[in-house]
């Protein structure tokens, strides 16, 4: 019998097997992502959300592309279209124009498929990239 319940609770988690990072469990020096999405207030994020790549993902390259809202989106695909099959996956946020998204998505494939990140935060940005990574990472 346990003196107390935060004993107990320490002894159950002292039983949970160790979590690994990203990095003990997948090998990531081939993998390059292109997150878009967003305006200066993503950008904003860009540094942290590195350096927690940096810190457990060591070689998973990781570029990014803040559109904003601009209505002259067409220059941004120009510039993404023959660099995309470049890129183990796409992470397509909902921060852009309707038109832009579609034709990213369009010009994704099987080779280059796209990942969504559903937020507008950094913990939505983290948690989008490391799931395209490990994807890409494990196929």
């Amino acid at each position: 019998k346990f003196k107390s319940k935060q004993e107990e609770i320490k002894r159950l988690a002292e039983q949970l097997p160790e979590e690994k990072g990203l990095i003990q469990e997948l090998d990531y020096s081939k993998v390059s992502l292109i997150y878009i999405n967003g305006n200066e207030q993503q950008a904003k994020y860009k540094t942290s959300v590195m350096k927690h790549f940096v810190d457990n993902c060591p070689g998973l390259q990781v570029d990014f592309k803040f559109p904003g809202w601009s209505s002259n989106w067409n220059k941004h695909i120009d510039e993404l279209k023959p660099i995309l099959s470049g890129y183990s996956a796409v992470i397509l946020g909902r921060m852009i124009r309707t038109g832009m998204g579609k034709q990213i998505r369009k010009l994704c494939d099987a080779n280059t498929p796209w990942s969504p990140c559903t937020g507008t935060g950094k913990k939505s940005m983290i948690t989008a990239i490391q799931r395209a990574a490990k994807w890409a990472a494990s196929n």
